[in-house]
């Protein structure tokens, strides 16, 4: 973060299979000072928070916590969607970005990566899924394409429950995860409605995810704005800049980032 007074943040859900804690929301010290602010409606709540005084926070770091319940009777699985993000400078402007980090639930029986059917996805887990990368096997195809692979630990990481940088240590040294920045295969692929493309960023710095057609013509830009150091990943609805649909075809999505360049195909079948 920059030197910023304030911040709200805004997460959409479905009120039908969860309900947001009202009064859950607990903000940190990392902005000293802060007032918080919490505005529930019925499928979002805006949290955050100012500072009246002179205080400010910068840097990485816990920033607050909110809680949700499941609705009586929860099966399936339902999302919780981060989609807009203001920050207030210390010069008074405000800066605001529309986002979408998605975190998915699901009942315990349909959890993915949950291999040793404890409720959790773990340490435990990931040992079991380490024994069967790179082969062919069910247990760790989470993304079915026959193989156990870099994209199914992509999906196996957003399930994870415990500490995320434990996690990629023990990835780098158990399945040869690169330390550098990665552009991994979207899953799944082919797709006909929407696509996950995973990467790695190993340098803090500025980075864009762009996709072109195959004349090399840009046809959207997903991602532009920097990072830290850490996994993400970006969402393609095979439509363009301008809204539009696509047409079936395959497409190159590019990446570019401090320290690496690096292309993959991706195939887009309606």
């Amino acid at each position: 973060m920059p030197e910023i007074q304030g911040w709200t943040a805004t997460i959409a859900f479905d009120n039908s299979k969860v309900e947001y804690t009202n009064g859950s929301f607990a903000w940190t010290e990392f902005v000293p000072g802060l007032t918080g602010l919490e505005i529930r409606t019925t499928d979002y709540v805006e949290v955050g928070g100012v500072v009246l005084g002179d205080g400010f926070g910068s840097g990485e770091g816990k920033m607050a916590t909110v809680s949700f319940e499941l609705t009586e009777g929860f099966t399936g699985q339902t999302e919780l969607e981060l989609t807009n993000i203001v920050l207030r400078l210390v010069d008074g402007t405000e800066v605001a970005f529309t986002v979408s980090f998605v975190v998915t639930i699901t009942d315990e029986a349909d959890l993915p990566g949950d291999f040793d059917g404890d409720g959790t996805v773990g340490f435990k887990d990931f040992f079991i899924f380490a024994d069967v990368f790179g082969t062919t096997s069910d247990v760790g195809d989470l993304d079915g394409d026959g193989i156990v692979g870099f994209s199914d630990f992509f999906l196996f990481a957003d399930n994870f429950g415990a500490s995320a940088a434990k996690l990629f240590a023990l990835a780098r040294e158990h399945i040869g995860l690169p330390e550098g920045t990665t552009l991994s295969q979207n899953y799944p692929n082919p797709f006909n409605a929407e696509t996950t493309i995973p990467y790695m960023v190993g340098m803090s710095g500025s980075v864009r995810l762009d996709l072109f057609d195959m004349t090399g013509q840009l046809v959207r830009q997903l991602v532009s704005r920097t990072h830290s150091v850490g996994l993400y990943k970006a969402n393609w609805d095979a439509r363009n800049s301008e809204g539009l649909p696509v047409s079936s075809g395959l497409y190159i999505v590019r990446l570019i980032a401090v320290d690496r360049i690096e292309t993959r195909k991706v195939l887009f079948l309606k």
